[in-house]
């Protein structure tokens, strides 16, 4: 598991590196792509939802059931 400080280094260069590109980024915590564009969410190599953090956690559904297990 990542320190704070680790994990907030982590962030600052994802960030840095999505910009103006198309970045696949495969996480653990949903914290680490909150900000991006689109995020899909799969299932046995099936996207089953797709969206902003905004709009996966208003269809309350796979996306949203994993947020009391990530810290935001």
């Amino acid at each position: 598991m990542l320190a704070v400080t680790s994990c907030v280094m982590v962030h600052v260069a994802l960030d840095k590196a999505k910009e103006s590109r198309t970045c696949i980024v495969i996480v653990h915590r949903l914290s680490t792509i909150q900000n991006s564009n689109i995020i899909a969410v799969m299932s046995q190599g099936t996207v089953i939802g797709k969206g902003t953090h905004k709009e996966q956690t208003a269809q309350k559904e796979t996306y949203y059931r994993q947020i009391p297990d990530n810290n935001f």
